[in-house]
């Protein structure tokens, strides 16, 4: 069934929303199926979960647009240095694409938190052969974990609440601490945060 409806929304010019406002009732049903998927995203392999995430799914589904923009944006930022940093890399989307795409990265490090998903980055590594070129490491800017997502604390914080504010300053001072290490270490190009962070624009400031 997934790949029936894989192959059938890559037959419509999916690019118009109007398009995906149309398929979402299939989408629902692709992520109804709790197995992971093997895809191919311009020539990568990803073992996928799209039943856990949107953006697994976009990969899956939506391959001629999906993070399109992001990924442009990112490969003319990239110069010659050769490191390129991926924060909370989710599946290793932009680690393992961002390498293949851009001739100019010699490492590509894909951070993830969560130790389950860091064996999927791994596994994708290893489906593409660039155990060489791609490292994934099981580090966050904490060591605490919780039952809220980011942008559930990100929300409370906004709205007053104090044990958010603190849990928020905390990560803003260990974040500061890592990419200063980071960028005098590695000196890298990019930093791309993931989990949806860099949409908070107090970070930029």
């Amino acid at each position: 069934m997934r790949k029936f409806i894989i192959e059938f929304i890559q037959l419509f010019p999916y690019e118009y929303k109007i398009f995906r406002f149309i398929f979402k009732p299939l989408v629902l049903i692709f992520k109804l199926n709790k197995k992971p998927i093997i895809t191919n995203f311009q020539g990568i392999k990803f073992k996928l979960y799209p039943s856990n995430s949107h953006h697994q799914t976009g990969i899956a589904l939506y391959p001629r647009i999906i993070e399109k923009k992001m990924l442009n944006i990112i490969l003319k930022k990239v110069k010659n240095k050769g490191i390129f940093i991926d924060l909370g890399s989710h599946s290793g989307f932009y680690a393992l694409t961002i390498f293949l795409k851009s001739k100019k990265i010699q490492t590509s490090y894909a951070f993830e938190a969560d130790s389950a998903t860091s064996k999927i980055i791994k596994k994708n590594i290893d489906l593409n052969k660039l155990n060489k070129n791609v490292k994934v490491l099981n580090h966050a800017v904490s060591e605490y974990k919780t039952n809220f997502t980011t942008k559930e604390i990100v929300d409370l914080e906004l709205n007053g609440d104090e044990r958010a504010k603190k849990e928020f300053e905390l990560y803003e001072d260990r974040f500061a601490r890592l990419i200063a290490v980071m960028i005098g270490i590695v000196d890298p190009d990019v930093i791309i945060l993931g989990g949806g962070m860099s949409n908070i624009e107090r970070l930029y400031s």
